[in-house]
């Protein structure tokens, strides 16, 4: 027998060079991954693979060539790790070379699950950043890919077991599911992300008589819900037909407060013995109780809350001078006790996108408090103040305290706006660029847009940008008032400013 050597260029590559696959034990297997292979023989070919995978490729390869590598078996119990290779090959004439791609599949009890996405709603033809919210997500230990609607976005590394931040592109109106398509998940909850188009909106003053301590903006139905807790009622403003109505009002005793879920899908209502649900997707407006709230000795008691993005709202309680913070749980309506404030007024209030609540006492001099919903930790800034007021815009890259300090999301001070010791109402535009300041003399009103990407002028304070003239001011023009309350529009054109007197539609743009 006569052996031949001979030099040969015969080559191929295979891209990627490692695949990773996870799966439910007993469950649906992985979506099939993709090889590129490219090559200078005649033909490419599967030369072998692990027994628990399968692989496809064309019946007569072109370089570069794609080959499907797909599970076949998730019969194996949880906890299970095999690895193994793909080995790919090209000829010419009595030539050969091969190629191999490593395979590594686990198997584990139970999926991971998205929950929630935050901020849901977002702006036609505008891209944005999205928080996928749930657990299991490291469980792989690899990138994972996110479907949203048939786009697929990443992979990507999450940024912890619990969460996943995605960026993405422009999107015409429409809701769009959020999954994490690959390792699959479940997730019951069915979160979507709505896009919408913000109409344009004119000037309007609305009859409001009666303070409302807060303003809920509700994007997807164009839709305002006010908190009358003299009149113990929901006010509820609708747009329609280019304009701005109110609804009748939603009666609710001892009412204190209300949150929107993180998916826009429900109100959380607190009045004074309990937290309750209010369905926003069915037309009914309907009053579900979820959870009794602790310790309510006192007849002195109010409720501040706030959302987080993980699926848990914010509360602090005020009872007879004392301040106590409580985490709900939104999937098993717990309420969960996380410290204690001493002695005085509270104050909270959370971003848009649910990262971060901020939360303090008006009374004594403290160190304020700040929730991180990534990390389900409370940390204190380091410094103390009397918070008597506070505005988060959406994604917590400015917190602007007590109207007139600005500080970034990890409370570092970046500059000022003019004010006095208090200072007057101010709003920060959702895409952190703007500070909206409500200024009111007697019957002329006005708001104050303030720069906050700008230079500091030389007194500390951030550049004014623009002052608009509103003909009709909020509060009563005789006698003291309650603070205005704010919120803005989806693209921060517009801001809600609501007095003892009026509901003003104001455009700044």
């Amino acid at each position: 027998m006569v052996y031949r050597v001979e030099a040969s260029d015969l080559a191929l590559q295979a891209t990627p060079g490692t695949l990773a696959f996870m799966a439910v034990a007993g469950g649906a297997a992985p979506p099939p991954r993709s090889v590129s292979l490219t090559f200078n023989g005649a033909d490419a070919s599967v030369v072998s693979a692990p027994s628990w995978a399968a692989v496809s490729g064309p019946a007569t390869a072109t370089s570069p060539a794609a080959f499907g590598v797909s599970i076949i078996n998730t019969s194996f119990p949880p906890g299970t790790v095999l690895s193994g290779d793909v080995v790919l090959g090209t000829t010419r004439g009595m030539a050969q070379r091969v190629t191999a791609v490593h395979v590594s599949y686990s198997l584990v009890a139970s999926a991971p699950e998205v929950q929630f996405v935050a901020p849901y709603v977002g702006i036609a033809g505008r891209g944005g950043a999205l928080h996928i919210r749930g657990h299991g997500f490291s469980i792989s230990g690899h990138p994972v890919t996110v479907s949203v609607g048939d786009l697929q976005l990443g992979p990507v590394d999450p940024d912890s077991d619990t969460q996943i931040t995605v960026a993405y592109p422009p999107l015409p109106e429409g809701q769009y599911p959020v999954n994490v398509s690959d390792p699959p998940t479940i997730s019951p909850m069915a979160p979507a992300l709505v896009i919408v188009a913000p109409p344009p909106m004119a000037y309007q003053a609305l009859d409001a008589p009666r303070e409302r301590t807060r303003l809920v903006y509700d994007a997807e139905r164009q839709a305002i819900y006010g908190v009358n807790q003299s009149d113990q009622q929901i006010e509820h403003f609708v747009y329609r037909d280019g304009s701005w109505s109110e609804l009748p009002p939603h009666v609710i005793l001892q009412l204190t407060d209300i949150a929107m879920t993180p998916d826009g899908r429900s109100l959380i209502m607190f009045d004074r013995p309990s937290i309750n649900e209010i369905s926003l997707t069915d037309g009914r407006f309907a009053v579900v109780k979820r959870a009794d709230i602790p310790d309510r000795s006192c007849f002195d008691f109010s409720v501040q809350a706030a959302t987080a993005s993980n699926g848990k709202i914010f509360i602090i309680t005020d009872e007879c001078g004392f301040s106590t913070p409580y985490l709900y749980d939104l999937l098993d309506h717990s309420v969960t006790g996380v410290g204690f404030l001493c002695c005085g007024t509270s104050r909270a209030e959370a971003s848009a996108d649910g990262s971060r609540v901020y939360f303090g006492i008006a009374d004594i001099m403290n160190s304020m408090l700040v929730f991180d919903s990534l990390s389900n930790m409370i940390s204190e800034t380091p410094f103390e103040v009397f918070l008597t007021a506070i505005a988060v815009s959406g994604d917590a890259s400015r917190v602007i305290v007590n109207s007139t300090d600005v500080y970034d999301r990890s409370m570092t001070f970046t500059g000022g706006l003019p004010g006095g010791p208090v200072g007057d109402p101010v709003l920060a535009s959702r895409d952190s660029s703007r500070a909206f300041v409500y200024v009111q003399d007697g019957a002329v009103a006005r708001l104050d847009v303030y720069d906050l990407n700008g230079p500091l002028q030389p007194d500390g304070l951030y550049p004014l940008l623009n002052t608009v003239t509103i003909p009709d001011p909020a509060n009563g023009v005789t006698g003291s008032h309650p603070p205005v309350t704010m919120a803005s529009s989806l693209d921060d054109a517009v801001v809600f400013i609501s007095g003892d007197s009026k509901l003003l539609v104001v455009p700044v743009n």
